[in-house]
C-alpha cells in the first residue's frame, strides 16, 4: 500500500502540539474561570447570582428557536438549563489534558 501521507517538517510539530494545547486545554479553562469570576463579580457587587448555562452560552452564539422556547425535546432542554457553561468548559480542559498526557 502506499502511504500518501504529508511529511511535515521537523519545526512545525512542536507549533501544532502547542496550537492544540491552547486551544483544547487553555482557551476553555481561561474561560470557564472567567465564567466562574464574572458570576463571582457580579455577585459581590449587585447581590444577584447570574446563572450561565449551557443554554444560554449556545444562545449567544446562534438565534435557533428551539434554545429560547422549545416545542420539543423538553426535557433536554431543561436538562442543559441546569448544567453550567463554566463546568463544561473546564471538563473540556481538564479531558483534553488528561489525553494529552
Amino acid at each position: 500500500m502506499n502511504d500518501r501521507r504529508i511529511r511535515l517538517p521537523y519545526w512545525i510539530e512542536p507549533i501544532i502540539d502547542i496550537t492544540r494545547i491552547v486551544l483544547l486545554v487553555a482557551l476553555p479553562a481561561v474561560v470557564g474561570c472567567g465564567i466562574i469570576l464574572f458570576q463571582i463579580y457580579a455577585y459581590l457587587r449587585f447581590s444577584t447570582w447570574v446563572s450561565i448555562s449551557i443554554i444560554d452560552a449556545a444562545a449567544y452564539f446562534s438565534d435557533d428557536a428551539w434554545l429560547s422556547s422549545p416545542s420539543d425535546w423538553n426535557g433536554l432542554h431543561s436538562l442543559l438549563n441546569m448544567v453550567p457553561a463554566s463546568l463544561v468548559l473546564l471538563l473540556i480542559a481538564y479531558s483534553a489534558q488528561a489525553d494529552d498526557d
